[in-house]
Parts: structure tokens; C-alpha cells; sequence
């Protein structure tokens, strides 16, 4: 409950994860305990979480929530991939197991403090507190909303209208169904804009006038019912430290990262 809400999804989507290998290694189901990983490792981690939270871990403060919190799933996940592999690929887990023991040392074991081996740590235990089943369903119909944005921003790419998603102002007309964003957009230190990896998100009650950048509308069905969305490019400058279009003139900072090296 201390972490970001994103992150403890991520944590709730590894729980059922490991579930998915327990059950198919105790019927002896190599087969799909070879996929689920290979699953889980893509699609969850690498092109769902990773790129969600790269910014934050590698421009936010070294000490701040959003970081610290992302680092505990990071840890969590390097846990359970690498233990739920081992059975299977036992010298890559090894192989992960003896440079993390010398960098970080994530792994632990009640019976030995001093490992050697991956298979030293016992199997890897999610937590059922993890279980988040209100979580699940708020950001399913985002990561919906967030596929249905990328289906258009991908458009926006093969024409060579926009080079990165980064440089995109994405637009909701404010319906009864778009009240749950803004909520999410005002109220958590991880920002909407994140999760669809464009540079701004905003609400209002119809489309913009200011034809001058808008790049195109869409709409598509959320519960039987349309949800309308503009794309626009950004009005603001590419940072120079984190490459968000967020900073007020080129060659320039934006403020979270002048704030950031103001603090250093």
C-alpha cells in the first residue's frame, strides 16, 4: 500500500504470474512454464512496465518515491523470473544469480546466509497480499485506452508525422467514463502521460480549435460507449537530460529536471 498504484498492479500481475508456473510445473508442464515466462517477461515487464517506468528511474530524484517505488517491484521481479527459470534454464539463472549476488545481492535464504547458488534460495514466494483485484480492473480499462492511443500514435510514426510518442499532447473528450483518468491523471505521483508514454494528458468538454497542431482525432468504444481523443504535437522543447518534450525552449531543462540537478 506504500507504493505507487501502478507498481503495486505490477506487483499484483506477478503473483498470478508465479501461480501460473507453480501450477504448470506441479502437473509437469514444461511447456507452458516455458511460455508463461517468456510471456511475462515481454510482454508485462519489457514493453508494459519497463517502459513505463524508465523515466522515473532514471530522472527522478535518486531518493524519491516514484523511484524508490519502482525499485522494489524491479527487485521483485528480478527475484521471481530469475528463481521460477532456474528449474529450466539453470545456468542463465546462475548466470543472473552470481552478477546480482556481487552488484546487489537480492536473494536470500533463511537456512544460509552465505549462497553459492540460485537453487540455495528455495522457491520464490508472492505475497497474497498483492492481490489487488479493485487495481486490476482501474488499470485494465487504461492499458485499453493506452493500446487503443498507440494503435494511433503508431499511424502518426509510419507516415513520419512524429518521431516519438514524446512529442505528442493527447487529448480525452470529458465524459461520465473518463472521470476514473482524471482521477488517476490529479491524484498519483505516476503520471497518466506516463502510461501512454506522450509527453501531456488533458480532459475537457470538447476538441481543441487550435487546428494549427492538431495531428489527428479518434474514437473508440469503452463499454459500448465512444470515447473521443485528439492527438496533438507539444508546444514544448525536448529536455536535454530526460528527453521529455516538458522543457520551455531547445537545448534547455525542463523543471523536474532542474530541480533534480538543483539538488544534487
Amino acid at each position: 500500500s506504500k507504493l505507487d498504484p501502478f507498481d503495486q498492479y505490477m506487483l499484483h500481475r506477478l503473483h498470478a504470474f508465479v501461480k501460473k508456473v507453480e501450477e504448470a510445473y506441479s502437473s509437469c508442464n514444461f511447456r507452458v512454464v516455458y511460455g508463461e515466462i517468456v510471456r511475462f517477461a515481454s510482454s508485462d515487464v519489457s514493453a508494459l512496465y519497463s517502459d513505463c517506468v524508465k523515466d522515473r528511474l532514471y530522472a527522478d530524484e535518486s531518493d524519491s518515491f516514484s523511484r524508490r517505488s519502482c525499485q522494489v517491484v524491479l527487485w521483485e521481479l528480478l527475484k521471481a523470473i530469475t528463481i521460477t527459470m532456474a528449474p529450466i534454464a539453470c545456468f542463465t539463472s546462475e548466470d543472473v544469480f552470481e552478477h546480482t549476488k556481487h552488484e546487489v545481492d537480492p536473494f536470500e535464504s533463511e537456512k544460509d546466509d552465505d549462497l553459492f547458488s540460485v537453487f540455495q534460495c528455495g522457491w520464490y514466494a508472492a505475497d497474497p497480499a498483492w492481490i489487488n483485484s479493485v487495481l486490476e480492473t482501474k488499470f485494465d480499462r487504461i492499458l485499453e485506452i493506452r493500446n487503443q492511443v498507440n494503435n494511433s500514435l503508431d499511424k502518426l510514426r509510419k507516415e513520419g508525422t512524429i518521431r516519438s510518442s514524446q512529442e505528442v499532447h493527447v487529448r480525452f473528450v470529458h465524459t461520465d467514463d473518463t472521470s476514473g483518468l482524471i482521477e488517476y491523471s490529479k491524484n498519483h505521483h505516476v503520471s497518466l502521460a506516463s502510461l501512454l508514454q506522450v509527453e501531456k494528458c488533458s480532459f475537457g468538454p470538447n476538441l481543441s480549435s487550435d487546428d494549427e497542431y492538431i495531428l489527428a482525432v479518434n474514437e473508440f468504444d469503452m463499454d459500448s460507449k465512444p470515447l473521443k481523443f485528439e492527438l496533438a504535437r507539444s508546444k514544448l522543447s525536448k529536455c536535454e537530460r530526460c528527453w521529455k518534450f516538458h522543457a520551455p525552449a531547445e537545448e534547455a531543462l525542463c523543471p523536474r529536471c532542474e530541480m533534480v540537478l538543483g539538488n544534487t
